[in-house]
């Protein structure tokens, strides 16, 4: 039986350390993100405020329609979620995120 390939885990923590920062996206812009335990699909409103629309299958969200997340998404960390209210939420750990926009789309995480 042949050995697997040694990974090297330095490129594999460049793969995942790139960042979302919804203050510098467009507005209209989409991004799937995947958590441990939940898909949340967040549209970019208002760039600048870093707030964004949420449809997800997170039961805290049956009511919510709008967040902040003024803290850059990383793969690995909770997403940091302000409410409307200023209630803060975190999501579980995330696995991945693609954005979308006009034309394009890619995986960042």
């Amino acid at each position: 039986m042949n050995n697997p390939p040694n990974i090297n885990s330095e490129a594999a923590d460049q793969i995942h350390s790139a960042t979302i920062q919804i203050a510098k996206l467009d507005c209209g812009v989409i991004l799937f993100v995947e958590t441990e335990d939940a898909i949340y699909e967040l549209t970019v409103l208002v760039p600048e405020l870093a707030t964004v629309g949420v449809n997800t299958n997170d039961m805290r969200f049956t009511e919510i329609s709008d967040v902040t997340i003024i803290t850059p998404i990383v793969w690995g960390d909770c997403m940091r979620m302000v409410l409307p209210s200023g209630t803060v939420l975190f999501s579980k750990k995330v696995n991945g995120a693609s954005v979308k926009g006009d034309g394009w789309e890619y995986d960042v995480l």
